[in-house]
Parts: structure tokens; sequence; C-alpha cells
């Protein structure tokens, strides 16, 4: 069945074709058989009637006459004919004869003809029947249905080789040809199909030229997508090396923080040395990381619900001690083609910005030498202090070294330097933590008391600083260094609400003490006179 079905389309239409050829053929034969037979009867009841018409008259004067060898020779007639079967001639004065052929056949209808009075006064006198011979009529039609069926057949055939040598000069070979051709065809290849001759001006012309433009059309835009390929390849490649190489981490987190992906960078970032061993994928990425996960969780919910570029400096969970570890975190939300919202970020290592920033407010808020804050970072302290609730009981000291412009100049800046280091360290020995020693410039010194209920203890403290100082300095084993200190106190509010009336009582009080031989603390009373003091021992 396959064969006779084959995958080849011409084959197809001429098997479809005999198939149906054969069918009507068929269908056609039937019909022909059935009228042929319809006529086969009817002739054959006209031939029968036509020989009774040739023996009436002899069948009449046998019936007549009561004779039954006219009778016999008349049937005997009768039956050498091969339409008929069977003839039974009876009289009406008891007279009967029948006779028949051997062969057994399908009994047809009779005919009868009455038999009428032969000397013409048309009186019927008997009547003779006669069964026609149903094979007669059977063999004359098959005989004509089979000749109506083989021209039938013939011109059918030959039609339909005539059709299909046309079919395949016009439609078939053409078809076939343009199919192969495209067949053959691999992607990119520049062959075409070629022009068919006999069909330049019809649909297969026609048609094998779109074909052709639709084959350019597809080289060109596989030529464009291949050149796109290889600039999105080189492009993926450079992404690649970027996202892997960057100096910066990138991350993308669910909804609820949780990690995605990210880059290898992003792990040394945070703290990983091996990041090619480590996996974060499904971990909450705030609370992994950040020394305040609530800072990173805040980022989130701001970039959620206003939609912008979120930035912050964020601290890591490594960062303690000496060196803090720090990140610059920029987050943003995005949603894709499905409505899923994501989160995509970068973070930067500001450590050593950070450090370096911290170092720089180091140094512009303290001196170089000593480390104690500078005038200005003092200054402002105290000015936030006195603005506060908590200003009150606060005490002012202004010291000034005595006798170290002396020791500076005999025994050298070094010497000198010493001194004013050892003088810082003596000084903040001599105060809570939570006071401030300021190095004013030169040899001049600012010591802010907080929270002094008693002017007792700030005149306590100045004592202590005053014994302490006296202290000689020991520089090497032949060199000792003694200085004194003068101090100046002002109390808050009682001598200034201000950063600079205070410094100004202060001040006036320390010279004072400098004009009544030094190594002492002065401090404006009530009446507006400074009173110096000097410790008992």
């Amino acid at each position: 069945m396959k064969v006779f079905f084959g995958k080849n389309l011409y084959f197809k239409l001429v098997s479809y074709v005999f198939l149906a050829a054969v069918v009507f053929i068929s269908i056609a034969t039937f019909v022909f058989f059935r009228i042929e037979i319809d006529h086969a009867n009817d002739k054959a009841r006209t031939m029968i009637n036509q020989l009774i018409d040739t023996i009436e008259t002899t069948a009449q004067i046998a019936v007549y006459a009561n004779n039954t060898q006219i009778a016999n020779d008349v049937l005997d007639g009768l039956l050498h004919n091969d339409v008929v079967h069977k003839i039974v001639i009876t009289s009406d004065k008891g007279f009967s004869l029948e006779k028949k052929k051997d062969e057994q056949v399908q009994e047809q209808k009779e005919i009868i003809r009455e038999l009428l009075s032969p000397f013409g006064d048309k009186k019927s006198i008997g009547q003779l029947s006669i069964v026609p011979n149903s094979d007669f009529s059977l063999q004359e039609a098959r005989y004509s249905a089979f000749s109506n069926a083989v021209n039938a057949f013939i011109l059918t055939v030959l039609t339909l080789l005539f059709m299909l040598a046309v079919i395949r000069s016009l439609f078939s070979e053409p078809l076939l040809r343009i199919s192969n051709t495209l067949h053959n065809i691999s992607a990119g290849e520049q062959e075409r199909i070629e022009p068919l001759e006999n069909n330049k001006n019809d649909e297969l012309g026609r048609l094998v030229v779109s074909i052709n433009k639709i084959l350019d059309l597809l080289n060109t835009k596989l030529s464009t997508q291949q050149v796109l390929r290889k600039r999105v390849e080189a492009a993926e490649k450079k992404l690649r090396n970027i996202f892997v190489s960057t100096s910066a981490g990138l991350f993308l987190l669910d909804k609820d923080g949780h990690v995605l992906t990210c880059t290898p960078t992003l792990l040394k970032i945070l703290g990983f040395q091996d990041a090619s061993l480590v996996s974060i994928n499904g971990q909450h990425f705030a609370t992994l990381f950040f020394k305040e996960p609530t800072q990173f969780q805040q980022m989130m919910q701001n970039a959620l619900e206003l939609e912008q570029l979120e930035a912050q400096d964020l601290m890591l969970h490594d960062g303690i001690g000496i060196s803090p570890l720090w990140a610059h975190c920029l987050l943003s939300k995005i949603v894709d083609a499905a409505g899923i919202i994501r989160f995509e970020g970068v973070i930067f290592d500001i450590s050593k910005r950070v450090a370096t920033e911290k170092a720089i407010r180091y140094e512009a808020n303290h001196d170089a030498l000593t480390g104690l804050l500078r005038r200005n970072a003092a200054e402002l302290q105290l000015r936030k202090h006195l603005a506060s609730e908590n200003s009150a009981a606060t005490i002012v000291l202004l010291l000034d070294l005595d006798g170290f412009k002396k020791a500076n100049d005999t025994y050298g800046h070094d010497v000198g330097d010493v001194v004013l280091v050892q003088t810082a360290r003596r000084l903040e020995a001599c105060v809570r933590h939570n006071d401030i020693v300021c190095r004013l410039g030169g040899d001049e010194f600012l010591i802010i008391l907080f929270n002094c209920s008693a002017v007792k203890i700030g005149f306590g403290i100045a004592e202590t600083i005053i014994a302490s100082i006296k202290t000689p300095i020991e520089i090497d084993r032949r060199v000792k260094v003694s200085i004194g200190v003068s101090i100046g106190i002002a109390l808050f509010p009682v001598h200034g609400d201000s950063v600079e009336s205070l410094l100004k009582s202060a001040d006036e009080a320390m010279y004072e003490v400098k004009r009544n031989g030094k190594n002492g603390y002065g401090m404006r009373g009530k009446s507006g006179a400074i009173s110096v003091n000097r410790p008992s021992a």
C-alpha cells in the first residue's frame, strides 16, 4: 500500500485518479446493466408478440378444431426461439397443451394472447400463454453492459493518460524540480531555483520568482543575524568579563531580600577571601553581611515605595576593631515583564576612603604633636554643650605653661616637643574621660569640665594639674626639665553664657595668676576681683 501511495505527489495523483476512475466505471457499469436488463426484457416481449402474430392464425385453427397435432407443431415452432421458455395453449372446450424447455431459469411474467375464432366473428375460443426466457434477457444485458463498460474504461483510461501527461508536463515535473532544489538548498547558500522555460508567465513561473526573492531576503536576514550574533557574543563576553572582574560588587535580590545571584567581587568586598568556594544564593542579604541590618532593610522599603535609587554607607559585620570595613551600597527596584518585583544593587568597598576621611577629620580636629583636640574642635563641642539642657555646672580652665620658653630656648625644639607631649599626657590623666583637653597653640591649653556641680571640684582638679606639671620631666639622664602652669578658671553661666565670654574670663584670670607669681589658679569672684590661689604643699 505504501508503494501504491508513494511520497511523490505525481504518483499520489495518479493513484487517486485511477481509484476514482475504477469507482466511477463500476457504478456506471451497474447502472448500464440495470438499464440493459430492462431493455432486454422489453425486447424479448416485443419478439414474443411478433412470434405470436406469426403463428396466431395457426393456433386459432388448432384450438377451434381441437387438433392436437397442429397445436404441437405450433408449440414446437415457438420453443425453437431462444426468447421463449414455456408455452401453454388452452381451449374453451377443455383442450389444453403445455410445453417448456428443460433448463432451470427464473420465470418471468407470462405474455397472454386471446385466441379468436378464425372465421372473423371475434369470438374468443381460447388463449395462448408464453413465458419469456430470462437467461436470454440476462445474456443480452450482460453483453451490452460489458461492452459499455469496456468502452467507458478505454475512454476513461485514454482521457486519464492524456490528463496525467499534461499534468506531469505542466505541473508535476516543474513542482518536483522546485521541491528538489529547495530541499538541497542549505541556509546561507547562494544557490537559487532556475527559471522554468515553459512556465515563465504562469503561476509556477511567478512562484519561482517569489521563492527566489524570499531566499534572497532570508539570506540577507541570516547574514545580518550572524553579524549581530557575533556582536552580541562579543558584547556578552565583554559584559561577562566586566561582571566577573569589576571592582564593584553586583547583586540581585528577590522581593524579600534573599540573594538570587551576585558577582565574585561582591563576596570579596564582603570579606570572603575565596569567593569561588562560597555560595550565598537564597540567604537573607541584610542579616548576612551588615552590622545594622535594619539600615539595609529601610533602604529596600524606601526603594519599594519611592521607586528611586537609594544610596547609603553601611558598616559590615566584620567592620569592627582598628580598621572597620565599610561599603557604599546603591539599591533600586526593578519589575520584569511578568510583574515580579526584584532589587538590584551595587556595593563598593569604601573602607580605605572611610579610614582616610576619619584620619583627615582626626588631623583637622587634633593637634599633630600632642594628639589633643584643636581649638576649633574644642570650641565646637563646648558650644554644642552650652546649647543643650545639661549645660549647667560647666567649668572652663585656661592653662599657660610657666618656664617653657626658657627650656625650649635652652635645650632646643626637640626637647620642647617632648615637654609638650608629656604635659598633654599628664593633663589627660588629671581629668575624667568625658572631659575635654585641648591645645590652643604654643604652650597654651584648654580644659573643659562637664557636670561639675561644685566649684571646689574645679579647684581640686586645678591643684592636681599644678602638682602634676610641677614634677620634673626627664629627657635623659643628664637633662631634666622643670616647668609650672598658670590656670584661669571660668564658670558657666556665672562668668559668661557663651564660649567667647567664658574664654575671655578664664584668660583674664590666668594672666592675673602670672602677674602674681605664677604656678597657681585664679577665678573672678562675685565682686569682680580675681583671686589667685596656690596649692598648700
